[in-house]
């Protein structure tokens, strides 16, 4: 009887203690604040963007989006790309800067935020095919 006592007494002690929300971080930014986002240096303005020229092209894989694929070559994922714009095919040159602090599932390029659209050529935009 004093065994069941004692074990009783010991799982009521230990469930009590499990329950203590006291020290369990609710979210990410709790454990690690500031970890994906940094705040802009000081003094940086519109003049450090880097400029890009290329071509939209759907890319079937992970569900489907549209790559940034730039005239030499090189593979970028446009982020706030007003949706006008958002076509298979679109021509671009826009104003920007790679985003170094945020990682995608999409493994096709650099993820860059635009700021701005220099130039667009809607000649060549088309339905993307379902071909692979």
């Amino acid at each position: 009887m004093t065994r069941f006592v004692y074990a009783t007494l010991i799982t009521t002690a230990l469930t009590l203690t499990g329950c203590n929300e006291e020290h369990i971080p609710h979210t990410v930014q709790d454990t690690a604040p500031n970890a994906m986002h940094t705040e802009q240096p000081p003094g940086t303005a519109m003049t450090d963007l880097e400029t890009l020229t290329g071509k939209l092209v759907y890319q079937p894989q992970e569900g489907g989006f549209l790559g940034f694929i730039t005239t030499d070559g090189k593979h970028y994922m446009l982020r706030n790309l007003d949706k006008q714009y958002r076509k298979n095919g679109m021509k671009l040159t826009v104003k920007g800067k790679p985003v170094t602090d945020m990682a995608t599932t999409r493994q096709f390029g650099v993820l860059f935020t635009v700021k701005e659209i220099v130039n667009m050529d809607a000649s060549q935009v088309s339905l993307p095919s379902n071909e692979m």
